[in-house]
């Protein structure tokens, strides 16, 4: 704390092994400061990919400001004038790999306390010195007094009985002093009996200790007893998934039950779209209570630790499982790299060109990401033989990607999930040749004007979301109720819609039998069918009137009518 009011100290270094407790100390401290020392505290997470239009979207969200400018020079002059307003503003930028240029960015190091202050974390102190930190702090291992103590919070005071004491002390041990690593344990022995810690133990003796850049062995060794203990294939499964996702991201568990029915993830193949979001918040709660997942943002999110990622990540390739999560990368992975992941999600700018053919046999995921850019002239081209051998892919996500679709979209005759939001599509007619197994398919955000009336042969959709398509205009007659099985379906533009008609007609949903999720506008109370077609709804949102918007706070999945004062349903 005294770094912070040194006039003299402009940025602080602070590092330490991985789950040592860099991150939760500097939150805490930017937390204690916020009002007292400094304005506004603005944090950034950076990671191993280091993308500098990243780290400056998440400076400006966090400081309120949208940027106009289009390149990285410019964003950076627009950050650097915001934070130069006069204010007092520390910055933390958390997690960081390799030297990082802050003029680049746009944060200015000014004198005194009158500007920015900088504080960052490392696992290398490298990094801090070639920084030219004029303060270093190194986070240490919690002493054995302070791990028993936390080890035996989680645990319970039964460790302390004389027939289990030295066993658990010896446990405890082995966790190497890293919170991260005495949580999970301690999580994973609570209640269990002595025959149970004995095992663990002569796990841990037996164990082979291995290294990743940054995480001491024995907390590998930790993590890895963790999840082998896990008595839920379901939980094991839903752990492996979420280190799929960018590092500090807010992983959605909507999203997450779709890849799990998408993969068949899931212990029963029979669950419907709700009992597979059920399973999995129930999976996610065990996740949590192992201390293997944190809290998200709000309770429809989760989030995993960078430390348990990297153990994830490790487990998921020591199973086969090759996965590559690249978020700011300038090229396409090379060959060898396609050829043996089994999963990739990628992030590119716009100046990225797609390869004319890839060979990716063991891909059964792929997550492709275009930068947001308010300015952007075109969005990526997508080859017309790019997915011409990728036999195994069952999920397909593409994010703001210009796509006719490529004839190469029939070949994925395994696609069971196709996720196409902010896209520039043509026409979508050949999206009839996945009708084998294709259950999942949003459209969202994209510029359809018509549906095309072949999607209607796609009978094995249980889930179909056109939410914020803004110019689609009509849903031909039939389509909707010739997709029998539909489970959920989403027609809500949240922007508002000021058309006299409805997009669908309503008397079709009074078909699928089988719809509990509905998110959809009626523009006119007349348009409503005489026969109740949302008895069996669980999950709805619908809105009447000609006009609405979404300015105030909507509870997910709740109904109510705007203009009408009309609540549809009880």
């Amino acid at each position: 704390m005294a770094a912070l009011q040194d006039s003299n100290v402009k940025m602080i270094g602070v590092y330490g092994i991985g789950g040592v407790g860099k991150t939760t100390m500097v939150e805490e401290i930017g937390k204690q400061v916020k009002n007292v020392l400094f304005d506004e505290v603005v944090v950034a997470v950076v990671s191993q990919d280091a993308n500098v239009s990243n780290i400056q979207g998440q400076l400006a969200v966090r400081l309120g400001l949208k940027l106009i400018e289009k390149t990285e020079v410019g964003k950076a002059n627009e950050l650097w004038n915001r934070l130069n307003n006069g204010k007092k503003n520390l910055i933390i930028l958390d997690d960081i790999w390799q030297e990082l240029n802050l003029k680049t960015i746009g944060v200015p190091i000014t004198d005194g306390n009158k500007g920015c202050k900088i504080v960052i974390t490392s696992r290398i102190q490298g990094v801090l010195e070639k920084m030219e930190v004029d303060r270093y702090f190194p986070m240490q291992v919690l002493l054995e007094k302070e791990a028993w103590a936390l080890f035996k919070k989680k645990v319970g005071n039964f460790v302390d009985s004389p027939e289990l004491h030295d066993i658990a002390d010896a446990v405890c041990k082995e966790c190497g002093g890293l919170p991260v690593a005495v949580l999970a344990v301690g999580a994973t022995l609570k209640d269990k009996k002595k025959y149970v810690w004995e095992d663990v133990l002569d796990q841990f003796k037996d164990s082979m200790l291995k290294n990743i850049a940054g995480i001491e062995p024995k907390v590998y060794a930790s993590l890895k007893l963790s999840y082998d203990r896990l008595e839920s294939s379901d939980a094991k499964s839903c752990f492996l998934l979420c280190c799929f996702f960018p590092e500090d991201a807010n992983i959605s568990i909507e999203v997450l039950a779709r890849h799990c029915i998408a993969r068949s993830l899931l212990g029963q193949n029979t669950y419907t779209l709700i009992k597979a979001s059920r399973r999995v918040l129930t999976v996610v709660d065990i996740l949590k209570d192992a201390c293997l997942l944190l809290e998200g943002e709000d309770e429809n999110f989760v989030k995993m630790h960078d430390v348990i990622r990297d153990v994830a990540l490790s487990i998921a390739k020591d199973d086969g499982k090759e996965i590559l999560v690249k978020h700011g990368d300038k090229k396409w992975p090379e060959k060898d790299i396609c050829e043996s992941s089994s999963a990739m999600s990628l992030m590119f700018d716009n100046t990225l060109e797609l390869p004319d053919d890839l060979v990716c046999p063991q891909l059964h995921t792929l997550t492709i990401v275009l930068e947001w850019d308010w300015h952007r002239d075109a969005l990526l081209n997508v080859p017309d033989r790019f997915f011409s051998r990728m036999e195994k892919l069952t999920i397909l996500e593409l994010n703001r990607i210009c796509m006719l679709p490529p004839l190469s979209l029939a070949n994925l005759v395994n696609l069971r999930m196709l996720w196409l939001e902010g896209c520039e599509l043509g026409d979508i007619a050949i999206l009839k040749d996945l009708n084998n197994n294709l259950e999942i398919l949003s459209l969202q955000g994209s510029n359809i004007e018509v549906l095309p009336s072949e999607i209607r042969q796609l009978t094995r959709l249980r889930l179909l979301d056109l939410g914020n398509c803004y110019k689609l205009r009509e849903i031909p007659q039939g389509v909707i109720s010739n997709l029998s099985r539909l489970e959920e379906l989403y027609i809500l533009d949240e922007h508002g819609y000021r058309e006299e008609r409805s997009k669908v007609n309503l008397d079709e949903l009074g078909k699928l039998t089988q719809l509990t999720t509905l998110q959809i506008h009626i523009p006119n109370v007349m348009l409503l069918p005489k026969d109740s077609c949302f008895e069996n709804l669980i999950r709805f949102k619908i809105v009447m009137g000609k006009e609405f918007d979404f300015s105030g706070t909507y509870d997910s999945f709740r109904t109510y009518s705007k203009s009408c004062n009309l609540r549809v349903f009880p």
